[in-house]
């Protein structure tokens, strides 16, 4: 289930909310090594990696340069070298020495958000940290505001684990998104718009990747 649905709703506005998970669905290390074939990641104590867990795609941040590695990487093998060092059988720049790699630990999930077959749903300062799923989902409904949204990462951390997209929409009507902080994300938004009457207003988004 969501930590948000809003389904078969009227003028609903949630105002403030704040998700993120105790238990992060992905970790975070650094890149200790890098050779030809292969690197080494030293991840964090907050999660022991185990050969049963499931590493189902990793990110890199790079620190020096403030920014996101363009390209997700996905890793035919992995050894477990002791004291939660992973060695991962890719290929990565020299120049990466250094960065976070974070690894997500599930498949697709529900989003953080979903809005149902509603009208005028209104989000007002809302911060989304982490979602094993999407960001935002937004089907089969009419008129929605969403007012100085946060798709970035919790203190501490780097990249934010969110499934493909920070915010889906198909719906009727208008969408308005202003004031929207992203970071740690490859891409903001994609919709699909019935009968649109107005599509943006004031969206001066900020982002920092690749």
């Amino acid at each position: 289930m969501e930590p948000l649905c809003i389904e078969n709703c009227t003028r609903v506005k949630v105002k403030g909310l704040t998700i993120d998970y105790k238990r992060k669905p992905f970790s975070s290390g650094e890149i200790i090594s890098i050779q030809p074939d292969y690197f080494d990641v030293q991840f964090t104590d907050e999660r022991i990696i185990t050969d049963e867990m499931p590493l189902t795609r990793m990110t890199i941040w790079n620190k020096e340069k403030n920014r996101m590695y363009p390209d997700p990487i996905y890793f035919p093998k992995r050894e477990l070298l002791g004291n939660n060092r992973v060695r991962f059988h890719h290929q990565i720049p020299a120049g990466l020495l250094g960065a976070d790699a974070g690894v997500l630990h599930s498949f697709h999930f529900r989003p953080a958000i979903l809005i149902h077959r509603s009208t005028q749903t209104e989000l007002e300062g809302v911060t989304i940290h982490s979602q094993a799923g999407m960001g935002i989902v937004g089907f089969d409904s009419k008129d929605i505001l969403i007012k100085r949204l946060a798709v970035v990462p919790a203190q501490g951390y780097y990249i934010l684990r969110i499934r493909m997209l920070p915010i889906l929409l198909v719906v009727r009507g208008y969408f308005v998104l202003k004031g929207a902080l992203s970071k740690g994300r490859e891409m903001m938004l994609r919709m699909c718009m019935v009968t649109i009457r107005v599509l943006f207003r004031h969206l001066p988004i900020r982002r920092n990747c690749w």
